[in-house]
């Protein structure tokens, strides 16, 4: 562990973690922290190559990284991705549901249906698959953690972008369910916004016009603005909140939507204080 990794990660070593989406982005930064810090990872998307790549650039213990590809559209994906971790490691610790596609942008009558609903199976549809898969094994040892990776357009509104808005407000929903569930079970889960990063979306708006297209340029403008009032989350910011809620520490707040900007220790004082 280097001397920037945050001590309270000091429980994560030797821990497996299975990361979704981990080829780019904030799942590449979650995966490089979590490789930092010790932990034993497992790493998936539907690209081999691309995931060998981001295997590579790890600064893993040898041997600590498994990387296994699939689409979270298949529903048996995430059920290989749980067997073949406990298969190398023994178990499952922790699964974070970052995996996310936008869809498709427009008014919610004109935009194709089959991508609307494509992106329900990815964004809520693939990270029930996730829980699903590793829950048998988290209940039976009675601990885990789950981290759904979800957004700020899951608790208010994202016109132009229903399908990625409803897809994370049900995330949400599925969350606060799921803690109520595993009670008994001591196993934590969490809703969690990384908040507007600088990569993705926000980084690159330029490059996600021209993917998007013109519908795009609203939500571009809106991005560029946000950014420019400070309403970026830096990386390193996002990163280290997730990986603390792996550690065990934030385990009273299962259940809860927390944002990259809440001070989790002060959260979890306050729960304890009143533990309703």
């Amino acid at each position: 562990m280097n001397g920037s990794v945050d001590p309270r990660l000091a429980e994560l070593p030797g821990r497996t973690v299975i990361v979704t989406g981990s080829t780019g982005g904030f799942g590449r930064a979650i995966s490089r922290a979590l490789a930092e810090a010790g932990a034993r990872l497992v790493l998936t998307g539907r690209d081999p190559d691309a995931l060998d790549r981001a295997a590579r650039d790890l600064d893993a213990t040898p041997g600590a990284v498994l990387t296994v590809a699939g689409d979270l559209g298949d529903p048996t994906t995430m059920d290989r991705v749980a067997a073949a971790a406990v298969r190398r490691f023994g178990q499952v610790d922790a699964l974070v549901n970052n995996a996310a596609v936008l869809g498709p942008l427009g008014p919610t009558w004109t935009v194709d249906e089959r991508s609307w609903w494509h992106t329900m199976e990815i964004n809520l549809r693939g990270v029930a698959h996730g829980c699903r898969a590793v829950l048998p094994h988290m209940t039976e040892r009675g601990c885990g953690r789950i981290v759904n990776v979800v957004s700020s357009a899951g608790r208010t509104r994202w016109p132009l972008a229903s399908a990625y808005s409803v897809s994370k407000a049900a995330v949400i929903t599925l969350t606060e369910n799921l803690a109520v569930e595993l009670r008994r079970h001591a196993v934590a889960v969490f809703a969690y916004h990384p908040g507007l990063l600088d990569v993705g979306m926000a980084g690159a708006p330029h490059e996600f016009v021209q993917r998007h297209g013109r519908e795009a340029d609203a939500i571009a403008t809106w991005l560029r603005d946000q950014v420019h009032r400070g309403g970026g989350t830096p990386l390193r910011t996002a990163v280290a909140n997730l990986a603390l809620l792996l550690t065990g520490a934030a385990d009273p707040l299962s259940g809860r939507y927390l944002t990259a900007q809440d001070d989790l220790v002060d959260l979890i004082d306050s729960r304890e204080a009143d533990p309703r």
